[in-house]
């Protein structure tokens, strides 16, 4: 049975025991944050006085960004699930407890993906070609002389692919939701272009997407238009991030059901756009965007203006549109210095937080989707 908490802050009468019942929920009554246990599956709050709410919900989230919390609000005019993260508004009563179940499961199955991920990906060292991966002419930098697998050392302590991590892939997969709200808004073909992927399954689809689209790599080798060969053993690692991404999610049989109902033809469809450079796809487009926003630790500012030029170019012309965009660009700018990562000359990495975020990607996890706050939501209910 899990346990649900209830902030009644109205005092308002309401039964919930159908629900209770139906869903095998036990609902606790509680009136302090203190309350607020790991044990709990999620938190619900009914109340009119939506600053009192805020107020509770800012104190559960400085303990955790795990927990959904789910607000009754029957005039539909809160916004609180646009400034805090893992926060829903909910019309009726009947509403809440579906939306905290779907909203407790899909946080749980990205913590999922992101522990997965780093402990069979990211954690570990880059590594020298095989033989069958040389006799296809992919290229091992590591095989020259005097070259070393990409590693940041602090404190006796490593952190493997420090570019190209798990803290990286943490963050494009925290931006999603704030840049889907903005090519929805901004995208200069119409507004509401990306309405068909703000909703749960498809958001978490993202999320996933993003998490693994660097997984695969075996070096620091990128894209270059005049080098074939590296481009071969780019276009290698990409193939090698749609496996992962397979193998993560094909692992977990409620993620394998909520995101594709167990079919592995979708799930493959879905996976091989990690490696389709040049798709079409809307959800390409997305990906493209939130890894662009995190190159400001690798790339200096002159040139991270350029690529942010060339990541919005599709964007409406505005005076909106450009403050939206600043905002966009000033979130990761953040971000990537709150995860103790650098800003390329300008900070250089605080070894501390870079490895113990990269060590404790749950740590990470709160650290990083608080900081954004309802940056994290997309208004689906």
């Amino acid at each position: 049975m899990r346990s649900v908490l209830w902030y009644n802050i109205n005092g308002a009468t309401f039964d919930f025991s159908t629900q209770t019942q139906e869903t095998n929920t036990s609902l606790v009554p509680v009136t302090t944050a203190d309350a607020v246990t790991k044990d709990a599956h999620a938190v619900i709050i009914t109340t009119d006085d939506f600053d009192q709410a805020e107020a509770i919900i800012n104190e559960i989230r400085s303990k955790t960004a795990v927990i959904p919390v789910v607000v009754l609000d029957p005039s539909g005019t809160s916004t609180l699930w646009s400034r805090i993260y893992n926060v829903a508004v909910c019309p009726s009563p009947e509403s809440l407890f579906p939306v905290f179940s779907t909203m407790a499961s899909t946080v749980q199955m990205l913590l999922y993906s992101i522990i997965q991920a780093n402990e069979k990906y990211y954690s570990q060292p880059y590594r020298h070609l095989r033989s069958d991966e040389e006799k296809r002419g992919y290229i091992d930098p590591y095989r020259k002389k005097g070259r070393h697998f990409e590693a940041f050392n602090w404190n006796h302590q490593t952190v493997n692919r420090p570019n190209h991590g798990i803290l990286h892939a943490m963050r494009k997969c925290a931006y999603i939701c704030a840049v889907l709200r903005f090519w929805n808004k901004y995208h200069h073909r119409k507004s509401q272009y990306f309405k068909d992927l703000c909703n749960p399954r498809d958001v978490l689809k993202l999320q996933i997407m993003a998490v693994f689209r660097v997984a695969g790599r075996l070096s620091e080798i990128g894209f270059s238009p005049a080098k074939p060969k590296q481009n071969n053993t780019y276009a290698y690692y990409r193939k090698r991030s749609s496996n992962a991404m397979e193998k993560v999610v094909k692992s977990n049989p409620e993620l394998f059901h909520f995101l594709y109902h167990s079919n592995e033809h979708q799930l493959h469809k879905d996976a091989s756009l990690l490696s389709e450079e040049s798709s079409r796809d809307k959800r390409i487009f997305i990906l493209k965007t939130v890894h662009d926003l995190d190159l400001r630790r690798c790339k200096a500012a002159d040139d991270y203006r350029h690529y942010m030029n060339i990541a919005f170019s599709k964007a409406s012309k505005s005076a909106e549109s450009e403050r939206a965009k600043a905002e966009l660009t000033q979130m990761a700018k953040s971000t990537i210095s709150l995860t103790g990562d650098r800003i390329k000359r300008k900070t250089k990495r605080n070894g501390k937080t870079f490895v113990q975020l990269s060590h404790h990607p749950k740590l990470a996890f709160d650290v990083i989707f608080n900081h954004l706050k309802g940056k994290n939501n997309i208004k689906m209910i």
